[in-house]
């Protein structure tokens, strides 16, 4: 890890996709698919031909992350890096924003995508945690225009409850959370090979008083699909 000079301040977000189990059934048969960081649903042909257990189709869902150049009304000020980290680098006092797009691909007849951080935020190692944008995920409000602050904010206009409650102007943020939160859903079928892609995008501010240190928050995302 770079040494840092005393008095700086240095930021990073890590994502992470998640991994987990799906299982679909009938009356006698249960074939269990994998999501993998690039690959979710995976399905052995040789072993579960289409259609041979009466299923037809065979359930598929693909979900990949990048980093992006803007989302929800938000310009990143960072260039989009490769693989799905993102580092603020050390900080002034102005205003930073990185963005990251998901693509999803899947014959689903729905989807959820949730989002939580093991951190709770962008923080110091045994310190301070950077203060979060006022909003939250239920009642999102927009990027202070003074003042430490670290948030996000999504495109996605079909979440429970107020579906569209990030799309405004100015763009509505919130702050991270331990606990899972919606960033995208869809509750009709999908047809594979017509893929759907989503957003978030992450601002942070720091201050003249803000600790100066390491900071570093994680984030997970779970493609979570109905089949």
């Amino acid at each position: 890890m770079a040494r840092l000079r005393a008095g700086t301040f240095f930021a990073k977000l890590f994502s992470i996709i998640c991994v987990a189990i799906f299982i679909a059934t009938n009356a006698t048969d249960m074939l269990r698919y994998h999501l993998a960081a690039t690959q979710v649903g995976a399905y052995d042909s040789g072993v579960y031909g289409a259609g041979a257990y009466g299923y037809g189709e065979a359930p598929a869902m693909t979900f990949t992350l990048t980093n992006s150049t803007a989302c929800n009304g938000i310009t990143a000020t960072l260039a989009p890096a490769a693989g799905t980290n993102i580092a603020f680098g050390t900080l002034g006092l102005t205003a930073v924003s990185a963005a990251q797009q998901f693509v999803i691909d899947t014959n689903a007849a729905g989807y959820t995508v949730l989002m939580r951080s093991p951190t709770g935020g962008l923080a110091r190692s045994g310190g301070a945690t950077l203060t979060a944008v006022p909003g939250t995920h239920a009642s999102p409000a927009p990027f202070p225009a003074t003042g430490e602050a670290f948030g996000f904010t999504l495109d996605s206009t079909n979440l429970t409850g107020t579906g569209s409650r990030f799309i405004n102007t100015p763009t509505p943020g919130a702050g991270l959370t331990t606990a899972n939160v919606e960033v995208a859903r869809k509750t009709t079928p999908s047809t594979l090979g017509t893929p759907l892609t989503n957003c978030t995008a992450f601002q942070l501010r720091r201050t003249s008083t803000s600790p100066a240190g390491a900071y570093t928050a994680s984030v997970i995302y779970s493609a979570v699909p109905s089949f």
